[in-house]
C-alpha cells in the first residue's frame, strides 16, 4: 500500500510540473496593392521589369502573383528562375497565358529579396 500510495504521489507531482506548449502568435499581414501596369514597366523583358515596392518576400511574391492575375486572367503557371542583371536580382515567371501562348514575365525583386 505504501508503495502504490508513493507512486500515486509521484505521478501527481510530474504530472503538475509538465510544462505548458508555448503560444504561437501569428503576426498581421497588411498586403500592398500590386502597382499599376504601365508600358515603361510592362514585366516583357528584365530592362521593363516590374518593380516591386513591397519589403519582405512574402508580400513580394503575392504581389508578382496579384499582377500576373491582372494581366493575365486564366493563365497556368509554367516555370520560375532567379536571375541577376547588374548585381540585382529578378524573378522571371513563365506562364501560359489562357489562348496557349508561353510568356516570360520579368519582376525586379530587390526591395524584397532574402527579407523574411
Amino acid at each position: 500500500m505504501k508503495k502504490a500510495l508513493s507512486l500515486l504521489v509521484a505521478v501527481a507531482l510530474l504530472s503538475s510540473c509538465a510544462s505548458k506548449k508555448p503560444e504561437i502568435k501569428t503576426a498581421t499581414m497588411v498586403l500592398t496593392p500590386p502597382p499599376p501596369i504601365a508600358a515603361a514597366n510592362d514585366g516583357s523583358t528584365i530592362e521593363k521589369a516590374f518593380k516591386l515596392p513591397q519589403v519582405h518576400e512574402q508580400e513580394g511574391i503575392k504581389a508578382e502573383y496579384a499582377i500576373l492575375n491582372k494581366k493575365y486572367p486564366g493563365h497556368k503557371r509554367g516555370g520560375q528562375a532567379l536571375l541577376f542583371h547588374d548585381k540585382k536580382p529578378y524573378d522571371a515567371i513563365k506562364i501560359i497565358t489562357s489562348d496557349g501562348k508561353e510568356v516570360t514575365t520579368y519582376f525586379d525583386i530587390s526591395n524584397f529579396f532574402g527579407k523574411f
